[in-house]
This record gives C-alpha cells, sequence and structure tokens, in this order.
C-alpha cells in the first residue's frame, strides 16, 4: 500500500514531456485514482482491477489487464505512446513493486507524472484500480474463489495422496520383509552346513568308539575266563545289587562267546603279558568297585527309599554333613524314617554321629527335625546328653527361627530337673526375649507346664524386670500372645499384677493395633466379675473415643456382643445424650458419622431388640440431613429408612418412648 506523503505529493513533470502526455496522464491519474512514480521498476500495474468482472458475455473475452484498461478507458488508452505499453507490460510482469521516496527525480522519458491525488479525482467506479494493483489482498481472494476446486476434486487429490503413502508405506514393509527373509535363510542354510559337518564328525567318533569298545570287551571276557580257568574268585570284587549281578552274569555269558571267538587270535600271546594285563583289570575293577561302595555310603535321593528297608551300612556321619553343609531335606528325612524301624544298634549308631554335630543340626533348617525326633524316639541317656549339649547355649537356641522348635520341643520331652535347667537360661534376659519374634513361643510354652513338683519361681522373676512395662508388652505383636497365654495358663496370684497394670491402661491399650485383643480377653475370659464389670464400666465412660478408634471399636462391638441387652442399654442412654457443654450434638451422631464408629452403630441397629432399635433409628431420623452429607454416615442413614420403612414409623420420637428405653 501506498504511504500518506506518497499520496499528496505533487512532483514536477518533465520539461520533454509532450503537452497532450502530461494531460492524458493527468486525466488518467484523476480517473483511476495512483500516483505514478519516476521509474518503471517502482511504478505499479496499472491494468490490474479492484472489482470482479462482471459474469457476462462482453466481459468473457477480456483476458488480459491490458484488453480490461483498453475497454473500460479507451479515451486514454489512445492517448498513450506504444512505449509506455511495452514498459507496462515490462512492469506488469516484474512482480511485486515497492513505492520509490516522494523527492526521487524522474529519469525516465516514458514516465507518466500526476499532479493530483486519486483520492480526491477518482470516480465511483465498479472498475476502479487502487495501488498496488497487482497484489492487492482483496483481489486476490476474489482470484481464488473464481479458481478455487471443487470438493469432489479435492476429496479424490486427498484419496490419491492417502493411496499413494499407503503404497510407499508397504513397498518399505516388503522390502523390510524381503531383507529379513533373506538374512533368516542365510542362517537357515549355514545352520544346515554346520549340522551337515556335526553329524560327520559324530558318525566317526561313534564308529572309533564302537571299535574301541568291542576291542576292550573282548579282551575282558578273554581276561575273565582265563581268572576263571586258573581258579580266582571274582564275586569278592562285585558287591552290588541283585540287579547288577544279574547283569554281570549276562555279561558274562556274553564275553563267554567271545573269548571262543577271539581264542584262536589270543593263542600267541605269552603268559607273561597275559598276567600283567590280567593284573591291571582285577586293579581296575577293585577300583570300580570301591566307587560302587562309596556310591552306597553316600546315596543319591532315588535310592533312600530303597536302602529303608534293607541293613545295609551307611556313612551316618556323611549324611549329617550333608544336612549341615548341603541343607539336604532328603537325607534329614531319611535319617528320620530310619530311626522309627532300625533296629537298636542302627539308633546308637544315628545318634552317635549326630550328637558329634548336635548344635549345627538344632540351627540347620532341616536338620532342627532330626534333633526332635531323636528327643521323642530316643533313650533316657540319649535324651539327657542332647540336652547336656543345648546347656549354655538355651538363650540362642531360643532366639533361632529352627532352633526355638528344639527348645519347645525339648521342654515337653525332658524330666523337670532339665526343664528347670533350661527355664533358668531364659530368666537371664526377660525383657528382650518375651517380646523376640522366636522366643516368645518358647515362653509360652514354659507357661504351659505343669510341674509335678514345685517349680522354679518364674513369674517372681518375670514381675520383677517387667513391672511397669506390662503396658508395652501388650502393645507388642508377640507380647499380647504371652499376656493372654499368662492369662489363660497362669494362678490368680501369678496374673493378679498383670491384670491391675493393664486393667489400668485400657484406653490405650485397647487403641493399640495388638493390645486391643488383650482387652477383648479380659472382657470375655476373666475369671473374676469384678475385672469385667471395671472393663465393661471403662468402655461405656471412653465409647465415644473408642468407637471411633481403627481397633478400640473392636473392643466396643466385642461388649455389645458379650455384654447382652443391659450393657446395651447403658451404651445406648450414654451416647444418646445431650452434653451441651462439651458437645453440640449427641455423641450416637458423631459416632455414626465417623470412619470407624458407623459400623458400631450399624452392629447396634442390626443386633439391638425391637425396641432399641426403634428408638435408635428415631434419634437418629432428627440428624438425617448430616448423616445424608457425610460419606461414612450415608450407610446408617439408608439403615434408618429402612428400620423406619418397615416399621410405617414417621415421627420424631417422644419423651414416653425414650423412658421406655
Amino acid at each position: 500500500m501506498l504511504s500518506a506523503s506518497a499520496t499528496t505529493s505533487k512532483p514536477v513533470a518533465a520539461a520533454t514531456d509532450p503537452p497532450s502526455m502530461t494531460t492524458a496522464s493527468q486525466t488518467f491519474s484523476n480517473k483511476f485514482g495512483f500516483d505514478t512514480f519516476d521509474s518503471p521498476f517502482h511504478t505499479p500495474s496499472l491494468f490490474v482491477t479492484n472489482a470482479p468482472m462482471k459474469n457476462t458475455d462482453v466481459f468473457n473475452k477480456f483476458y488480459t489487464n491490458l484488453d480490461v484498461f483498453n475497454h473500460q478507458s479507451p479515451q486514454y488508452a489512445n492517448q498513450l505512446s506504444p512505449e509506455f505499453y511495452s514498459i507496462m507490460a515490462d512492469v506488469e510482469s516484474s512482480g511485486t513493486r515497492t513505492p520509490s521516496p516522494k523527492t526521487e527525480s524522474l529519469t525516465t522519458a516514458t514516465a507518466i507524472t500526476t499532479t493530483t491525488t486519486a483520492s480526491t479525482n477518482t470516480a465511483r467506479d465498479p472498475f476502479r484500480m487502487e495501488p498496488p494493483f497487482l497484489y492487492h489482498p482483496q483481489h486476490q481472494r476474489k482470484n481464488e474463489q473464481f479458481f478455487q476446486p471443487t470438493p469432489d476434486a479435492l476429496n479424490i487429490q486427498n484419496q490419491l495422496a492417502g493411496a499413494n503413502e499407503v503404497i510407499q508405506t508397504l513397498v518399505k514393509q516388503m522390502n523390510q520383509k524381503n531383507l529379513e527373509i533373506e538374512r533368516q535363510r542365510v542362517t537357515i542354510v549355514n545352520m544346515q552346513t554346520t549340522l551337515a559337518n556335526k553329524d560327520l564328525e559324530y558318525k566317526d567318533q561313534e564308529q572309533l568308539m564302537s571299535k574301541k569298545l568291542n576291542e576292550m570287551m573282548c579282551q575282558l571276557a578273554l581276561y575273565q575266563s582265563f581268572l576263571k580257568s586258573k581258579g580266582f574268585d571274582l564275586s569278592c570284587l562285585n558287591e552290588e545289587s541283585s540287579d547288577a549281578r544279574l547283569y554281570d552274569l549276562t555279561e558274562d555269558k556274553h564275553a563267554a562267546r567271545r573269548a571262543d571267538m577271539f581264542e584262536a587270535d589270543m593263542s600267541n600271546c605269552s603268559l607273561e603279558k597275559s598276567c600283567s594285563s590280567s593284573l591291571s583289570s582285577v586293579s581296575t575293577h577293585t577300583a570300580s568297585a570301591l566307587a560302587a561302595s562309596e556310591r552306597k555310603a553316600n546315596p543319591n535321593t532315588a535310592e533312600y527309599r530303597r536302602m529303608l528297608d534293607k541293613n545295609v551300612n551307611i556313612d551316618w556321619s556323611l549324611l549329617v554333613d550333608r544336612i549341615i553343609k548341603e541343607t539336604d531335606q532328603q537325607a534329614s528325612i531319611f535319617m528320620q524314617q530310619k530311626l522309627k524301624c532300625a533296629t537298636t544298634e542302627q539308633k546308637q549308631l544315628i545318634f552317635k554321629a549326630t550328637l558329634e554335630q548336635a548344635y549345627e543340626l538344632m540351627t540347620n533348617r532341616f536338620g532342627n527335625f532330626l534333633i526332635q525326633r531323636l528327643l521323642e524316639l530316643g533313650t533316657p541317656e540319649q535324651i539327657k546328653a542332647l540336652v547336656e549339649k543345648m546347656k549354655g547355649h538355651t538363650l540362642e537356641l531360643t532366639c533361632e527361627p529352627f532352633g526355638c522348635h528344639v527348645v519347645q520341643r525339648a521342654l515337653d520331652c525332658v524330666d523337670e530337673t532339665s526343664k528347670a535347667s533350661l527355664v533358668s537360661e531364659l530368666l537371664v534376659r526377660i525383657p528382650e526375649t518375651i517380646t523376640h519374634k522366636y522366643a516368645c513361643h518358647v515362653w509360652q510354652k514354659v507357661f504351659e507346664i505343669r510341674w509335678q513338683h514345685s517349680g522354679p519361681p518364674i513369674m517372681k522373676h518375670i514381675h520383677q524386670a517387667l513391672e511397669q512395662q506390662w503396658s508395652r508388652v501388650a502393645l507388642d505383636e508377640t507380647g499380647s500372645l504371652v499376656i493372654q497365654n499368662i492369662f489363660e495358663n497362669m494362678t490368680e496370684t501369678d496374673k493378679r499384677p498383670i491384670l491391675h497394670e493393664v486393667l489400668n491402661n485400657i484406653v490405650p491399650i485397647a487403641k493399640g493395633q495388638w493390645g486391643n485383643w488383650v482387652i477383648q480377653h479380659i472382657l470375655e475370659h476373666a475369671e473374676k466379675n469384678d475385672d469385667r464389670e471395671r472393663a465393661f464400666q471403662v468402655v461405656i465412660d471412653e465409647s465415644v473415643q473408642l468407637s471411633m478408634d481403627q481397633f478400640a471399636s473392636k473392643v466396643v462391638e466385642r461388649a455389645l456382643r458379650i455384654g447382652g441387652q443391659q450393657f446395651m442399654k447403658k451404651f445406648i442412654q450414654y451416647t444418646s445424650s445431650n452434653n451441651a457443654k462439651y458437645r453440640p450434638r449427641m455423641a450416637l451422631i458423631d459416632i455414626a458419622s465417623d470412619q470407624y464408629g458407623n459400623y458400631v452403630v450399624q452392629w447396634l441397629i442390626n443386633n439391638a431388640c425391637e425396641d432399641q432399635k426403634v428408638f435408635i433409628c428415631r434419634l437418629i431420623k432428627r440428624h438425617m440431613v448430616s448423616l445424608r452429607g457425610s460419606k461414612y454416615g450415608q450407610r446408617v442413614a439408608f439403615l434408618v429408612d429402612k428400620v423406619l420403612r418397615n416399621h410405617e414409623i414417621n415421627t420424631y420420637p417422644t419423651s414416653s418412648s425414650s423412658t421406655s428405653c
């Protein structure tokens, strides 16, 4: 577009221009509203119209801008010289033009100067031209409309382009597949060649080995026949099973036949050579017999079951080594089964081999079962010898994952004197072992012992070591089991200090993941009613916080389950009473809206008697809006609606109903 300064400038025409040209250019400028410039390289096109040509037969015959110009303004076109038309045609085809400075002088004789601006003198003509004429945006858009392709043509072009892409993709994939097929073909050819070569090598080696084997078999048969003829007994060299002996007899028959065939060939051999060869054969056979006996002494897994029914001589120490070093489960099982059916001498041999490495077996994954079986089936002397091996190591064995089982078995099988000696070693580190992952099982076995005579003061030492620490023990996973075991197996005097400390700390213990089981045990199995009543009363007094705790809510449910209708009535009255000083609404609604408390309220509604169920639902109905807005209260609200629909109750509770419950 032309700048404002360019449209208002009035350059002076050249003196050499004829008057007719000046007048024509001025009139031309006034008609078409544009400024001419000094250089043809800066002169815009004169023959591009702003408006589209009319779609008539008259205008359809004009195909060039020059024809359009001649048609619309013949009076001005006739005044222009042929040189002007040629210059403007060159400018027309030269592309985009840029306006020249307004002060630049005219250097071309054929340039047309204008004295007035196009904006003031141009008439309202539908074919009005405005600079830049060749690349006006509006004109460009209208030309694009004339030459815009149809939708069908575009659709076909898109389909062709897509088909071309698909074809190119398929060609690439086909080329890749061809390359892969070629590589695989080459690989297969190489493998076939290699296999053929290996097959030839294998056949050659097979023929060679077969030939050597036949030669050796013939020589062996000849040597055996020679030894038999000399009266040498070969049975002492072959102590294998019956199947092996049968196989040897069969081979002897075949060897005898071969010996007859090769007797003529070997007749030339000297006696010395035969004797030396015979001695070498005997030594070889002797070595093989020793290897067979060693295999018998060290059997594999498949031979264990067969050896149970035979009185074979086995190196039991070697089996014990396999259990310890190789963790051989089959060897341990074999020795345990052998103890059940073995003779007294065999049991003594097994015990002797086991006693040498007793501690290692006690801490072994499979060896501990062998020690336990010895404690069950051994003689009193053997059991006492094993206990002597355990003394001084009881504490370590108690904390071992496998040794703890041996200690528990020993407490079942040994006499009371040995039991007392084993237990006395545990009393050294009571706080650490009573909550230990493995030692806790040994302590439970200790509490289950029924002493025929006066036993050691175990509980006295335990109370001294764990005074004011039973709450911590109750909150521990294994300590919780130990306390429950004490409650079940110890006397009232022994467990009273523990009960007293636990009852004084019911709330924190009930909130523990493992401690809540201790409180549930007291609620259900306490021997004295005073202890049970005390625990029930604490549950009532702290029902709100206990019901809204993840683990203590289980204690509340257990109390409601075993407390009966009387306890349930007290619980409902306490949680449904309004305490405006501390709580704006009754506690039952808070419990029903809680993540864990809603289960307590649901249990109440499902298990209460008919009157109590109706009373609870009518109380909760006042707060249905709050419950429905709670994620967890929605469950209680749904249950209340269900109960009220069944009883057709649609009114709030009255004072008479509240007093009746």
